[in-house]
This record gives C-alpha cells, sequence and structure tokens, in this order.
C-alpha cells in the first residue's frame, strides 16, 4: 500500500514483501496470476438470476395479457378447474414436490429443459396473436428472455457433464393444429399457459437454489489490479510459458468502445474452454476458434470487449475482404451483456460498415442490436431465421446404408462449379471463390458413383458447421444424404468437433432427417444478418 508521498508505510512493508514474492514466482502460482472464468457454480447462479428475473417479468406480462382477455379472466378470484384439453398442450407443473425432489439432478433439468422449450413455443403463438403493439412487445421480449433461460439450462447441463434430451422438445400438439371451438375456450387456454408457466418458474428458481448450493465455484483467486496500470500475465502451454502484457481494468471501469484482439495461444485455448461451458450459445463462435487453435487454415481471428471477463466476442477474417464479398466477410458473435455486445460493434473499426457482411449467432440480440445501429448509420440490414440442430453423441447415430455401387470419398478443387451451381447462395463469382476456399481449407465428404462422380455431398464452414448438403436429383430418395450426414456426424465428433447445422424454415424434408437421424433442433432460431444487402453478391 502506497502512501501519499509515494513511500511504503510501515505497517504495509511485510505485505509489499509477500507480493513482490508472489510475483517472482508468478510461473510457480498459476492461481495468482490467471482469473479462470465462469464455472458450474457460477453458471447456476446464473441460470437461477435469469429464472427470478423471468418471474418479475410475467407478473407485470400476466397482468397486461389478462386484462387484455377481460372479464372473467382478469378478476382476482378466478381460478377454473384445469381442462383435459389444456393438460394436452401445455406441460403441467403439478407434481408431487417430494417425487419431484426425489429425481436426480440430471433428471430435473431434462424435465426443465424440455418444459420450457415447448412453453416458449406456445409463447411465441401468443405474440403472433396479441391484438395491441404494447402487448407484443413485452410477449416479444419475455420470449427472448425465456429462449436464453432454455439455452441457459442447457449450458448448466452440459457444465455439468449432463447430456440434452434425446427426442423432440417442441410441443407435442404444435400451436395452431388444434384451434378451441370458440373463443373462450381459447382464453382458457392462454390462461393455464400463463398459470403453468408461473408455476414452472416458481419450481425452477428452487431447484438452482438448491443446486447451486450443490456445486460451489470452482475457484477463488486472487486479482492485482490497478487503475490505468500494466500487469505482466503468465500464460501455461504445452510449449511453455509466455508472457502477455494487458492492460489492468474491470469490466466496470473499461471505456466504452474498447476491442481486444486475442492472440496469445494460451488465451484462445482458454477462449475455447469458456465457450464450450456455454453450449450450445456458442456453438458457431467455438467451431471458429477451434479452427483458430488448430492451426487457423482461414487466417481467422477473435475479437473481445476486455479480457479475461469479457462481455461479447466476434469471430472474424483477420485480412481485408472486398466490400461486394459477404461470403468472407462473415462473423459469428456471442455475448454474455447484451450492452457489451454493443460497444463491441460500436467500436470504430470493429466491423465494416461500409461493405457487405454476415454477423450470425443464436441469440436474440444479435439481429437487434444490428438493426439499431444499421439505422443509426443509415445502412439496411435484411435477417433470415433458420432452425439450427446438433447431434448430442455419434455413438447413437444408425449405421449408414450404402448400394454396392457407392463409395464414401472427398470432394476436389475440381467440383467447385458442381457446387457453385447447385448452391442455393451461389451461382456468381463470390460464391465460387468462398467454395473454392472452403474446399481448400476445410473438411468436407461425398458419395460417388461407380465413376468416381460426386452424387451427394456436405461440407464444413469455417465456423466448423455443416454446410450445403446436396445430393443430386437422380440419386435421391436412396439414403444418400442420410448417409453423408452420419459419417460427416461421427467424423466431426471424432476429432473432438461439435456436430451442428442449420437447416432453412421451409425445407421439411431435411428437418424430418434431422429428427429421424437423432439431432436436436435448438430452441428459436440462428440469425443470419446481412450488412448492406444491395452491395452483397446474394444472402443467405
Amino acid at each position: 500500500m502506497l502512501n501519499v508521498a509515494g513511500e511504503l508505510s510501515g505497517d504495509s512493508w511485510g505485505i509489499f514483501t509477500f507480493l513482490c514474492a508472489a510475483l517472482c514466482n508468478l510461473p510457480a502460482l498459476p492461481a495468482l496470476n490467471c482469473s479462470e472464468e465462469l464455472g458450474a457454480g457460477q453458471s447456476i447462479q446464473k441460470t437461477y438470476d435469469l429464472t427470478r428475473y423471468l418471474e418479475h417479468q410475467l407478473r407485470t406480462l400476466a397482468g397486461t395479457y389478462l386484462n387484455y382477455l377481460g372479464p372473467p379472466f382478469n378478476e382476482p378470484d378466478f381460478n377454473p378447474p384445469r381442462l383435459a384439453r389444456a393438460t394436452e398442450r401445455v406441460p403441467s407443473a403439478t407434481v408431487d414436490l417430494d417425487l419431484w425432489r426425489g429425481l436426480t439432478d440430471n433428471a430435473r433439468l431434462a424435465a426443465n429443459y424440455r418444459a420450457y422449450s415447448r412453453l416458449l413455443c406456445y409463447l411465441r403463438a401468443l405474440d403472433g396473436q396479441a391484438g395491441t403493439a404494447e402487448l407484443r412487445h413485452r410477449l416479444g421480449h419475455f420470449c427472448s428472455s425465456l429462449q436464453g433461460l432454455v439455452l441457459s439450462i442447457a449450458g448448466v447441463m452440459s457444465s455439468l457433464g449432463y447430456p440434452l434430451p434425446v427426442g423432440p422438445t417442441g410441443p407435442s400438439v404444435p400451436p395452431g393444429t388444434s384451434a378451441a371451438p370458440n373463443d373462450f375456450l381459447k382464453k382458457m387456454d392462454d390462461f393455464w399457459l400463463l398459470k403453468e408457466l408461473q408455476t414452472w418458474l416458481w419450481r425452477s428458481a428452487k431447484d438452482f437454489n438448491r443446486l447451486k448450493k450443490k456445486v460451489p465455484p470452482a475457484v477463488v483467486t486472487l486479482r492485482l489490479e490497478a487503475r490505468g496500470l500494466t500487469s505482466v500475465t503468465a500464460c501455461h502451454t504445452e510449449a511453455g510459458t509466455c508472457w502477455c502484457h494487458r492492460l489492468l481494468q474491470t469490466p466496470k471501469l473499461r471505456p466504452p468502445g474498447t476491442m481486444l484482439i486475442l492472440t496469445c495461444p494460451a488465451q484462445l485455448q482458454r477462449l475455447e474452454a469458456i465457450l464450450r461451458r456455454s453450449l450450445p450459445l456458442t456453438l458457431p463462435v467455438l467451431g471458429a476458434v477451434m479452427n483458430i487453435n488448430r492451426g487457423n487454415p482461414a487466417e481467422f481471428e477473435v475479437a473481445v470487449d476486455s479480457w479475461p471477463d469479457f462481455g461479447a466476442v466476434l469471430t472474424r477474417h483477420s485480412g481485408k475482404v472486398p466490400v461486394d464479398d459477404c461470403y468472407r466477410s462473415m462473423q459469428a458473435a456471442f455475448y454474455r451483456d447484451v450492452g457489451a455486445y454493443r460497444a463491441l460493434l460500436e467500436t470504430p473499426g470493429c466491423l465494416p460498415w461500409d461493405n457487405a457482411f454476415y454477423i450470425i449467432g443464436l441469440q436474440d440480440g444479435v439481429p437487434t442490436v444490428s438493426q439499431d445501429i444499421a439505422g443509426t448509420k443509415g445502412i439496411e440490414v435484411a435477417i433470415s431465421n433458420v432452425y439450427f440442430y446438433v447431434h448430442p453423441d455419434r455413438n447413437a447415430l444408425p449405421e449408414p446404408r450404402l448400394d454396392p455401387d457407392v463409395r464414401v470419398g472427398s470432394l476436389s478443387p475440381a467440383h467447385v462449379d458442381l457446387l457453385n451451381e447447385t448452391w442455393p447462395y451461389g451461382g456468381n463469382d463470390r460464391s465460387r471463390q468462398y467454395l473454392a476456399e472452403v474446399l481448400r481449407l476445410f473438411p468436407n465428404l461425398c458419395l460417388q458413383d461407380k465413376a468416381g462422380q460426386p452424387i451427394s455431398w456436405a461440407l464444413t464452414n469455417h465456423f466448423g458447421m455443416g454446410t450445403h448438403g446436396y445430393t443430386l436429383p437422380s440419386h435421391r430418395r436412396r439414403g444418400c444424404m442420410q448417409a453423408v450426414m452420419i459419417l460427416s456426424a461421427r467424423r466431426a465428433q471424432a476429432h473432438g468437433y461439435p456436430s451442428f447445422g442449420f437447416t432453412v424454415t421451409g425445407n421439411q424434408p431435411m428437418q424430418r432427417l434431422h429428427n429421424k437421424l437423432g439431432f436436436q433442433r435448438l430452441p428459436g432460431f440462428c440469425h443470419y444478418v446481412l450488412h448492406n444487402p444491395s452491395l452483397g453478391s446474394a444472402g443467405i
């Protein structure tokens, strides 16, 4: 501790001596110079906090919505019996508490994950039917928060080593397929949806409160921080110890609009581990970081708002990209704090706002922030929402069945024109250059006929994601794409990569195939946000 004159006070000499000794032995004391990121305990705490926030948010929303329904639904003493129809549609939270508490943590988490996934689907249907703009806005905001809870529960399960539930997590009766016979029963459905959701949130808060007491924080760290000072941090890798200089500032003291590019191998490896603990929300970003840590074939880079306590992260191409090349100017985003994400995007030099570029992400704040910033800059954005699938276990995949005349192989650069012609987003020079780069840098898999010509294939892109799955029309309905997906998923997971990809909302055959093979569709959408679409050659 320094006094005003800059000299050590007598009582502080021992503390100063201890700190000097600790700093001299930093390589031997990694806990003193490294702040580990959130573990399972803190992930559970965040999920608990979100559940309590949703409880509070629902009280306001329910009051507004019941007033919209009118009497008797908005009367305080209205408490009708639950109809059999409501039981079929909405997951009931009515269960014996002793029976519920007797379940394993895994079983309770899985039940919460399934229930909120189904409830989210029904709430989205309410959002589309709400009669006032204010009510639609509140429902939309609540749906975004509830989607965050679903993904947060998935992150808790992942951090505890539990698999996500297998099988459909959507509604057993899709919204709109079994309309109520009259307006009163329709309002009863809505009333019970809100009531059951309220009970689920109340019980979930108790579940997470008990769970966080079982799982303590992973580490207790000592952080030596001083505003405006520079520290030297030891990053330990298999190759030895590298020393990284960083500005010592807590996130709250960090000036707005800060951007850091992570280049230290130890930091990037640590980031990969952090992102794995927040699966599946981090999937596109994690895939890019994994590629960076395994040779960085596409010359990508990682931008964060701060380190190590980052609030937002972007992965993108590190070099210059032509103004109209939206294919190679594609970045993936993940945030812990949407305010930090907005500040990162607004940082000068972070994004090429005069170019055509994509941002992809699984969080609803990704398109919202882009729209807000684009509006202030007077540029256009085009948003495409697609379904996102991930396979939890390669051992659960069935054995592929192939015709005797079909063999497994790989595509070559000579096939780039065939790919460009068959890709729905291709057919131009920029898309051809992009596909040629994907072929050259990343794994692909194809089935070949007797003559060695490709008949069905799937590529892997810069984010470790499956893309451009296609079967020639003359070879369809023979199980070719099923075999390609099975083999591709097994290979990805054998190399430590998650197996994931997207399907457009209108492609029902591919959606059925994903479900058949055990892929799990994540709640909500994966958002593809194209900025300056008029400059880009095509849109995804």
